[in-house]
């Protein structure tokens, strides 16, 4: 079946996967009582599942003060529509179910397991992934825009991060290079799983 959702992709080294409701809005952002539609996934060749969760349509303050030019000034940004983002980077085994290939093949900083993020893609890559994936599913996954995924980013919080303002405790809830790189783990990490995440937050990884 076709879905009528139009359905994105996020991937430049780490990929992630998004698409919007079938309905224009949320039943509580349009005033009425109502069930909004489920999360969707995705079983790709291989029984290779794709997790999906839905982030409700709303309003969010994007960009930062203390930030790169591009990112100022502070404004207001509406979405409309419910989408659904992908739970977690796309891995190799979801990689090899669309594409059959191994871009990361024999080069350094590869954490040799399929359920860990792909990596060495390009955003050309993605397009190719991407084209493979609308054929797979019927369906029309395309990037994000940069609104859409600050928007689930930031998961309803109005701080510098998503777990406040305190960049001292980046490490309780992200890979970077001090918990990463520097203790031995030169590669993008499997999994995120304990730190606690605000409402709505994504996970970083598998």
């Amino acid at each position: 079946m076709k879905h009528d959702a139009t359905i994105f992709l996020y991937a430049v080294v780490l990929c992630l996967l998004v698409f919007p409701m079938t309905n224009c809005s949320s039943p509580e952002s349009q005033g009425v009582k109502g069930k909004r539609e489920p999360e969707v996934d995705f079983i790709l060749p291989g029984d290779v599942l794709l997790e999906m969760v839905r982030i409700p349509a709303g309003t969010f303050m994007m960009g930062a003060m203390n930030a790169e030019p591009n990112e100022k000034p502070v404004h207001q940004v509406t979405l409309t529509r419910d989408f659904q983002l992908g739970k977690y980077e796309i891995t190799k085994a979801q990689w090899q179910a669309v594409l059959g290939t191994k871009p990361w093949s024999d080069l350094p900083y590869v954490l040799d397991d399929p359920n860990s993020p792909v990596v060495y893609v390009t955003r050309n890559d993605a397009q190719v992934f991407i084209t493979a994936l609308n054929k797979l599913t019927n369906g029309t996954f395309r990037l994000p825009t940069e609104a859409e995924w600050e928007y689930a980013c930031r998961a309803g919080t109005t701080t510098e991060f998503s777990f406040g303002e305190d960049v001292s405790y980046l490490g309780d809830y992200a890979w970077y290079i001090m918990n990463a790189w520097e203790v031995g783990q030169q590669y993008a990490p499997k999994g995120w799983t304990e730190a606690a995440q605000p409402s709505g937050a994504l996970r970083h990884t598998r």
